[in-house]
């Protein structure tokens, strides 16, 4: 399995934390509907949150802009999917920019 990929599903290193895997392969689908878009701004780590509500917490996606690949090449990528609180979606380098939490 590519790395990516493995770091997506990242269920064996993050339990209670990573979205389950049948939620990650219906991404494309979701990814449609959020409940909220959120940008962070930090720098070095600029990305767009894209957060659904999930029992009293959070299933938030990462993707980075402008990701450095090796060979100076660069893409968006999905970094992450995890289950994490409200906390983590907010502070003075986030952003909502549609939907609401």
């Amino acid at each position: 399995m590519p790395r990516e990929v493995t770091h997506l599903f990242a269920e064996e290193r993050k339990p209670g934390k990573a979205a389950a895997r049948e939620w990650v392969h219906a991404l494309p689908e979701r990814l449609a509907k959020p409940d909220a878009v959120i940008y962070e701004s930090t720098p070095g780590n600029e990305a767009l949150h894209y957060v659904w509500k999930d029992e009293g917490r959070y299933v938030r996606v990462v993707v980075r802009h402008n990701f450095n690949l090796k060979h100076k090449a660069f893409t968006n990528a999905v970094r992450s999917a995890q289950i994490v609180d409200r906390d983590n979606l907010e502070g003075k380098f986030f952003s909502v920019l549609d939907g609401s939490l």
